[in-house]
């Protein structure tokens, strides 16, 4: 997945989630990990840091 689909992806999710998108996609990280699912946990994490990036949860400005 390129960056710019996780960012699309980041951005899609916290259009849905809200406030919630980062955990949102944390949780859906951990239970891709739990069913042995690597590549789609590692997915799911670009896009809750994504996400946090673009909220500016990551001590930057929040991208527009």
């Amino acid at each position: 997945m390129s960056a710019e689909d996780v960012f699309e992806a980041a951005r899609v999710y916290i259009e849905r989630h809200g406030i919630e998108a980062e955990q949102a996609a944390a949780q859906r990280a951990q239970s891709l990990l739990n069913d042995g699912d690597t590549v789609g946990s590692a997915v799911w994490l670009r896009i809750a840091g994504a996400i946090r990036e673009i909220e500016g949860k990551d001590g930057e400005m929040p991208l527009q």
